[in-house]
């Protein structure tokens, strides 16, 4: 219940009329609601900008996958996997996949700041 409270909070600050678009916050923090941290997005543009899918757990990074000793970039856009290759070291993965993703989501992309995440080779 309180999800969809501060759901109908965030449309009210924004003046959301359209049903078809949802409330995406920049930072990804849902309890931010400045309107400078919130713009309107279609759930395809919001999902962009997720952070890593929990069911990515080989590596912890959006859209790099371990396959043996090397990391897999795919990214899917409107239904499609998209392959961006594979690569010896998980820093230079995690830079393909940034700059993929910026191509193809533009402001929306999810991008990981100075590779922070990454603890291993």
């Amino acid at each position: 219940v309180v999800s969809k409270s501060i759901g109908k909070l965030h449309r009210l600050l924004m003046g959301a009329e359209n049903p078809n678009l949802q409330i995406d916050h920049i930072n990804r923090n849902k309890k931010d609601c400045r309107k400078k941290n919130m713009r309107f997005a279609l759930n395809k543009e919001n999902c962009a900008n997720s952070a890593t899918y929990k069911s990515n757990k080989s590596t912890g990074h959006k859209n790099v996958y371990a396959v043996g000793d090397t990391y897999r970039v795919i990214i899917r856009k409107d239904g499609k996997s998209r392959h961006f290759g594979y690569y010896r070291n998980i820093n230079e993965a995690v830079e393909v996949a940034n700059a993929a993703r910026k191509k193809l989501f533009g402001e929306f992309a999810f991008i990981e700041k100075n590779n922070w995440r990454i603890n291993h080779e």
